[in-house]
């Protein structure tokens, strides 16, 4: 069993690093062009905050630099402008904490390409760290192709491999989404092993669960949020079961989280001259500053895109794109900027989520509920912004699959050990097939193309020549009566 995990283990990390290198098995050394996390790790060095790019004089001379339809020429796209300076509204961490060290110790960029494949390695080695601890620990007789399966989908099911092929020059944006998921399961991870729902805690576990948190408040501004709710559910249960250990709460929780929280805070000010203020108010985006807020308006149409979109069939390789048909017709053209897939359609596996509704009628111990809410927290957290935001995209569903997933994968736990005979291996067979599908669509969505996406195509063709031919086989396969 174990050298089967190992096997599997290594598999995933290798078709990782397929997709990130689009096939050509190795990163791009010198970046010809400007990358955000690697110039603002550069300005760091020089004690700088803002870009080493100036906006240009035709910039700053517009009536509203700010205006999306008359900066377009102008505009470094996303940055932030403030005082005829150019700043980065991505988060401290990436830029401090990877890139800034990476170019210190081997004077040359990280590609973001690179960064994100680490990253997402990273995601994948702590959603199975946290199941392999669930299995010890509460499930000792879990069925082997139920936790091979398990560990399939916290690798290969929750849109990582789309986020690993993406342009280098679009990177940043998924850097950002795997450093902040990495930290928070890197955070649930410790936590566990910090015996947080046990009777005594492991210091040096909470310590690293509270680093952890800290830093991901670091790559996303909602994350301060996500910490802020996870101390709170932390504190509840601690007093609630009367608790002796809630000092070590305080004292190793939350000291590296106040104290991160003030350099964050203080980083904002020397920039922005406010303590809250991450660059939004001024960005250089596609909308307006004053346009990008969270609104009700904006529910339905994103419930439709983030749950029921449908993927369009093609037929040629890979056979399925974006959708672009809406439960809702009339949307705003915001909605229709990139190619999009439900995670409903994307992760179908995500369906036994339900059976925990079942499972609430057999007795389950808290342990287990205490730590499915643990990882619902930024499930819950990231799905409410998304929700009310003006705009949607493919890559934001990598921030509800990780964690999707993973409770999903816990749920199966649970139903394998308290279903017998019959029931249990009809779900066991549903549970493979469900994954199964939901590794394809996975898969066949990292190779769609769309403007700027998939260059596994323009730099590596030849690997689509030996792909195209076993895809259509399959598909031929499938269609068979």
């Amino acid at each position: 069993m174990k050298n089967i995990q190992n096997w599997i283990l290594i598999l995933i990390i290798l078709i990782y690093f397929c997709f990130a290198t689009h096939g050509n098995f190795s990163f791009e050394e010198n970046e010809p062009y400007f990358t955000v996390f690697n110039d603002i790790a550069r300005s760091f060095s020089k004690l700088k905050l803002s870009f080493s790019i100036n906006p240009p004089k035709e910039l700053l001379e517009l009536k509203d630099p700010f205006n999306p339809a008359t900066n377009y020429h102008y505009r470094l796209h996303d940055a932030a402008l403030y005082k005829n300076k150019f700043y980065s509204q991505y988060g401290l961490t990436p830029p401090l904490f990877i890139f800034l060290p990476y170019q210190l110790i081997h004077n040359k960029n990280l590609p973001e390409n690179e960064a994100t494949f680490y990253l997402i390695c990273g995601c994948f080695i702590f959603s199975f760290l946290i199941l392999l601890y669930l299995k010890k620990d509460l499930f000792p007789d879990l069925s082997q192709a139920i936790f091979i399966f398990s560990i399939i989908n916290c690798g290969l099911t929750t849109n990582a491999l789309y986020l690993l092929t993406f342009s280098n020059r679009q990177h940043f944006y998924h850097t950002s989404i795997a450093c902040s998921s990495f930290l928070i399961l890197g955070g649930v991870y410790f936590l566990l092993r910090g015996g947080i729902f046990n009777s005594s805690f492991n210091k040096r576990f909470l310590l690293l669960a509270g680093v952890f948190f800290a830093l991901s408040m670091g790559t996303k501004q909602q994350n301060i949020m996500i910490v802020f709710f996870i101390y709170l559910y932390l504190l509840f249960i601690l007093i609630k079961n009367k608790s002796q250990n809630l000092k070590h709460l305080q004292i190793y929780f939350l000291t590296p989280i106040i104290l991160y929280l003030i350099t964050i805070s203080t980083y904002n000010y020397l920039r922005f001259e406010n303590l809250f203020e991450w660059g939004s108010t001024y960005a250089l985006a596609v909308m307006h500053p004053s346009q990008i807020r969270l609104s009700l308006m904006n529910f339905l149409p994103n419930l439709d895109i983030i749950f029921f979109l449908k993927p369009i069939t093609t037929q040629s390789f890979p056979y399925i794109t974006g959708g672009s048909i809406y439960l809702l017709k009339n949307l705003p053209k915001v909605f229709h900027g990139s190619p999009n897939i439900g995670i409903f359609y994307l992760s179908p596996v995500i369906l036994f989520c339900f059976f925990y509704f079942y499972l609430r009628k057999e007795k389950l111990t808290s342990k287990i509920d205490l730590i499915l809410a643990l990882i619902t927290i930024p499930l819950l957290v990231n799905l409410i912004i998304f929700l009310f935001l003006p705009f949607s995209n493919l890559r934001y569903k990598s921030e509800l699959l990780f964690y999707l997933i993973l409770n999903t994968n816990i749920i199966a736990f649970i139903l394998d050990k308290h279903l017998t005979g019959a029931k249990k291996r009809y779900f066991t067979i549903i549970f493979i097939l469900l994954s199964i599908i939901s590794l394809t669509v996975n898969l066949l969505i990292a190779f769609c193309e769309s403007p700027y996406n998939n260059m596994i195509e323009q730099s590596n063709s030849s690997i689509l020549t030996l792909i195209h031919p076993l895809a259509d086989v399959c598909i031929f396969l499938f269609s068979l009566k």
